[in-house]
């Protein structure tokens, strides 16, 4: 039995040969003819049987579950260094290395396979150990931030001391400076110019409206006067005739909020204004105009 132990961790204590080197020990110290008969055995022996296979097909995080019920139901050491293994091979060696440790402790002094193993430790805390190293140099090298420069007045001039020393008159409010009737200039300029926009689109809509009426017009003309009206020429009139009606009503909106926007951009008291009022109905369209001069 030691001499199997042995000749196990004379291979390199590296990659899976040396895993499943260490998983024929196992078997051999677990399942032998010494080892104990009963449930414990047999539940740690198909563990074991399942996470090797799942480490030969690299498995490693499936096969670290059932190396951990295989020690749960047979506490052999051997399954704590295989545990080792598998955290080793997911990239986690802190926790590696406390398997290892624990493998060491309830390993006998004795045992041939222990110089291996400390050797294993110890080259995962040197590797722990450089890492903290360039960690704290590439922390070392990072240049602190340059302290900001002390500005320093320059020495007053003659001519900077005569202002210095001159009585200021105090500063005018705002309600000095400013007028309370007084109105900036331009600030009714946007307002009008948006009525005049609206203005333009509800006369372009209602232009639009006059189309459509004369189409329906002379498509109701067409049905009236036809022997055989066709009944595509009747849905399209009654069409132009809803358009017409649509059209009408953007306009005179348009021309309406138009006007309004006008009449707010200028001057409350402002004489020689124009107020454009839409006029819309059957037939007829237009605008009429009013104004005080």
């Amino acid at each position: 039995m030691r001499a199997m132990r042995k000749s196990v961790f004379s291979r390199p204590p590296q990659g899976r040969f040396f895993v499943a080197a260490v998983l024929v020990a196992v078997s051999l110290r677990v399942f032998g003819p010494t080892a104990e008969a009963g449930d414990r055995r047999a539940t740690a022996k198909v563990h074991y049987e399942t996470a090797t296979r799942l480490y030969d097909i690299r498995e490693y995080d499936k096969a670290l579950v059932e190396f951990k019920s295989a020690y749960l139901a047979q506490p052999d050491p051997a399954f704590l260094f295989n545990i080792g293994q598998c955290y080793r091979k997911l990239g986690q060696n802190q926790q590696a290395l406390n398997f290892f440790q624990k493998y060491l402790k309830k390993a006998s002094p004795d045992d041939p396979n222990r110089s291996q193993v400390e050797a294993r430790v110890r080259d995962i805390e040197a590797e722990a150990k450089l890492k903290a190293e360039e960690a704290q140099a590439a922390a070392a090298a990072t240049p602190a931030p340059a302290p900001a420069p002390e500005v320093v007045p320059p020495a007053p001039t003659p001519a900077t001391a005569a202002v210095a020393a001159a009585p200021t008159a105090p500063a005018a409010s705002v309600e000095q400076a400013v007028p309370a009737s007084a109105t900036p200039a331009g600030s009714g300029r946007g307002l009008r110019i948006a009525g005049i926009a609206c203005g333009a689109a509800g006369l372009a809509s209602v232009g639009i409206g006059i189309y459509y009426y004369t189409r329906a017009r002379s498509l109701s003309d067409s049905v009236t006067n036809s022997q055989t009206p066709k009944a595509s020429d009747d849905q399209a009139g009654r069409d132009a005739q809803t358009m017409q009606w649509v059209f009408y009503g953007i306009g005179a909106g348009a021309l309406a909020t138009g006007t309004v926007l006008y009449l707010l951009g200028w001057p409350p008291k402002e004489s020689g204004r124009t107020v454009a009022v839409p006029i819309v109905g059957p037939g007829l369209a237009g605008i009429s105009a009013q104004g005080t001069f």
